[in-house]
């Protein structure tokens, strides 16, 4: 075809040169010369059997062809044709797939006709698929639901089967050489109008297919149709999935690029951790699932020889691994996720930056988050190894096998290890390579818990004013707060546990001693964060009622709720009148319903209040460094005599130095459980 900077020279069926492309020129249909013969130096004109004459003039047979000219660009202009390449091999669930054009195209009179591939099921003979959506260009066309969305256009729906018809346009434009393609999923369509196409050219088709198997894929099952596919080859003689429970949520397989089937199950085996890939008398994928029981137990009297226990050599540099899935949730491109490293940089084995393995599955990004997160530290356990020779006495033991060594010396823990390699030799002796492995459990402790300086539950009986209830939880065990005054625990209301503090709005004061734990900001780049959940029974009947506050005779810092409803920290930075006064806007605490109320100071000096995890107001003070003066911690009130009291219930209060746990102005998730009370 001819482009816009193309050196071709246009003459008109009497000898006269017309135009240059690319000096500007334009030209009209029906006033230059083609010819049916084909000459050295010529342009094909797209979609037809014309020939350009690109050179000389005169003497030529002068016809007009039927398609439209539209000036720099071609109506086939297309990129994505299967032509040299892999055709993909999918298993569905269901999937949004890109397809590539297998016949064609055809254009004439602006209108275009063409057969897209989707590649092959993985089991032509077994389930079915259904079209659900059709796409020109990302956009939506056509659903199952709704119908057309644009123009109406004519297609054909081909499910990938081994007894699929030839379609019309091949039949039409090859005959009796027709070919049906089988068993690829196809879509024919047929003088399809360019006009209403996005960009004016044949459009880059995707569809989603759905299987008759159902949406979600469970990957056991997804390997067996593998593996028993006219691609694979196995037998259930041959290969077989025992016990795995993993799925793909309205996802699926699909496979654009050449593997053997056993080194794509090892990438997976890489991933999906409890997975043990077994060869003996048929391949095998047994999934463990969470029982790390072991099934095989040795006493030190039982091995012959030495014990090696080895961990293999670690450098201070962190490697990065990364997993690239398929992901639905970013229109079915191939998005990566990496592992999430603790606080402390996990050591590793080779200083590599970044490590990437790809995996060909519709996977969203939490769950691959999650995947390589858990592969990563398990890759990291397994760096303990061990290595023993045993006496079996008729007892078998292979890799993937998990066994325990007891009666090994002080210093060294009984474990469980799984077996990865095993060399059997004479008088039933085994030689025995195994390694360590993660026994995964759901973190419930707080990261940060080293950091906490006051942490209250208020949990005891109804009335009671001294310890359990009042007392201090954290590691800094700041013992049991006085009440003075009528504040008691009760157990009427209650966020979590059976019950609360109840403060009394007239004399409500409960109070620990001065202590520097209560300075929370030395300097202006020092974290914080107090936070603590608060129902009302009245407004404020003064201009605010204090949550918990350091004061004495004078206030040096408090968190408050003022009587408009609105949250407030001040502090002094001198230890005279407040130099930081942070509030809120729109808070809108009124009385009846739990809150969780929250303040936190990132190391920018940026303070940021929160209600329910929303961010309401915050302030970057010139210096939000606070006074380290003698003072009491109050709850619920200010000073000795309790000044400014609220009148509610508190739950769960805590007090966190040295680490702002929020600082985000778009907010944070609100607990829906009591607090921790242990680290991780």
């Amino acid at each position: 075809m001819a482009y816009a900077d193309d050196p071709v020279t246009y003459w008109s069926s009497g000898g006269v040169q017309m135009a240059t492309w690319g000096s500007g020129g334009k030209f009209a249909p029906g006033t230059y010369a083609y010819t049916y013969d084909y000459q050295p130096g010529t342009n094909i004109i797209i979609g037809q059997s014309w020939k350009l004459v690109s050179g000389g003039g005169g003497g030529t047979t002068t016809t007009t062809p039927n398609v439209p000219v539209v000036t720099g660009v071609s109506p086939l202009e297309t990129n994505y044709s299967l032509y040299g390449h892999t055709i993909p091999l999918s298993v569905f669930g269901v999937g949004r797939i890109g397809g590539e054009i297998i016949a064609g195209p055809w254009v004439a009179n602006g209108k275009a006709s063409f057969i897209i591939s989707f590649g092959v099921p993985a089991d032509p003979g077994g389930s079915t698929r259904t079209l659900r959506e059709i796409a020109f260009d990302s956009e939506v066309v056509w659903d199952s639901t709704n119908g057309f969305s644009t123009e109406a256009f004519t297609y054909r729906w081909y499910p990938g089967t081994m007894s699929q018809a030839a379609d019309p346009l091949e039949t039409t434009h090859f005959g009796a050489n027709a070919v049906a393609y089988r068993p690829q999923m196809l879509l024919a369509f047929q003088d399809l109008p360019l006009s209403g196409t996005k960009f004016g050219k044949i459009p880059y088709v995707a569809a989603v297919i759905a299987d008759s198997s159902g949406e979600d894929v469970n990957l056991g099952e997804a390997f067996e149709r593998l593996a028993y596919s006219p691609w694979v080859g196995y037998t259930s003689a041959q290969f077989e999935t025992s016990g795995i429970n993993d799925g793909l949520v309205d996802g699926g397989l699909i496979i654009s690029s050449d593997i053997d089937f056993l080194s794509l199950i090892q990438n997976f085996g890489r991933f999906y951790r409890t997975w043990d890939i077994l060869q003996t008398d048929k391949l095998r994928i047994v999934d463990r699932g969470s029982v790390v029981t072991a099934d095989i137990g040795l006493n030190r009297g039982r091995l012959i020889g030495d014990v090696v226990i080895q961990r293999s050599e670690a450098s201070t540099v962190p490697r990065v691994l990364e997993l690239a899935t398929i992901d639905p949730e970013q229109d079915y491109t191939i998005v990566p996720s990496r592992a999430v490293r603790p606080r402390d940089p996990v050591n590793v084995s080779a200083s590599v930056e970044t490590e990437t393995a790809y995996l060909p599955m519709i996977m969203d990004s939490a769950t691959r988050q999650s995947l390589v997160t858990y592969a990563k530290y398990s890759e990291e356990v397994s760096r303990k190894k061990i290595q023993f020779a045993a006496m079996m006495y008729g007892l078998e033991i292979e890799p993937g096998d998990l066994v325990t060594i007891s009666g090994l010396p002080d210093g060294f823990r009984s474990e469980s290890f799984k077996v990865t390699e095993t060399l059997h030799g004479i008088n039933h002796t085994v030689e025995i390579s195994a390694e360590a492995f993660l026994n995964c459990e759901i973190p419930t402790g707080d990261e940060d818990f080293s950091n906490v300086v006051l942490l209250m539950g208020f949990e005891d009986s109804d009335g009671s004013q001294t310890s359990p209830g009042l007392t201090d939880e954290s590691l800094s065990a700041h013992g049991t707060a006085s009440s003075p005054n009528s504040s008691q625990i009760d157990t009427s209301q209650a966020k979590f546990g059976s019950s609360s503090l109840w403060i009394n709005g007239t004399s409500p004061t409960v109070l620990f001693g001065d202590s520097d734990d209560w300075t929370l900001s030395s300097a202006n780049s020092d974290e914080f964060t107090i936070e603590c959940w608060v129902r009302l029974s009245a407004t404020p009947t003064l201009s605010h009622g204090v949550i918990v506050a350091q004061s004495l005779l004078g206030v040096t810092w408090d968190f408050i709720i003022t009587n408009t409803g609105e949250l407030k920290f001040r502090s002094t930075t001198g230890g005279g009148s407040f130099d930081v006064d942070v509030g809120t806007s729109g808070a809108g605490i009124t009385t009846g319903s739990w809150y969780h109320l929250a303040v936190d100071k990132a190391s920018t000096g940026k303070i940021r209040l929160y209600k329910n995890g929303v961010m309401f107001g915050s302030a970057t003070p010139a210096d939000s460094s606070i006074a380290s003066t003698n003072g009491n911690l109050t709850i619920g009130a200010e000073g000795i005599f309790g000044g400014n009291p609220v009148s509610g219930w508190l739950d769960e209060l805590r007090i966190t130095k040295g680490v702002a746990r929020y600082k985000s102005d778009g907010g944070f998730a609100v607990p829906t459980t009591a607090f921790p009370r242990e680290g991780v």
